[in-house]
């Protein structure tokens, strides 16, 4: 089946599951850009800051958050026809251990 998941340590079952498929899908540019920092970071999750030094990294000019906000709704609206959605995490909740400072978002596979 593969190694265990990287933030729980529980049985991985990821191997499984079609992620890099969503990358195959046609998006603006902006959006494939967010969508692949959330493909390569999965099942782990990204921030926002991370997320805009990904998209605009080769750019000119500065991101802005509301950019980012703006193609997460977006693609929110577009995934879930390929049984995939994105989650969010605010800061300061709690996962388990882990306690956040920043906004992050999560891939996550919609039940059947």
């Amino acid at each position: 089946m593969g190694d265990p998941c990287p933030c729980c340590g529980a049985a991985n079952a990821f191997d499984e599951l079609p992620v890099d498929k969503l990358l195959e899908i046609r998006l603006p540019k902006r959006q494939a850009d967010v969508l692949d920092k959330l493909v390569t970071d999965y099942p782990r999750g990204t921030t926002t800051p991370s997320l805009l030094d990904f998209v605009y990294a080769f750019d000119n000019v500065e991101g802005d958050q509301r950019a980012i906000r703006n193609c997460i709704y977006r693609l929110r609206k577009r995934l879930p026809r390929y049984g995939w959605t994105i989650t969010r995490m605010k800061p300061g909740r709690s996962d388990g251990a882990l306690y956040s400072t920043v906004q992050q978002y999560h891939l996550k596979r919609l039940e059947a």
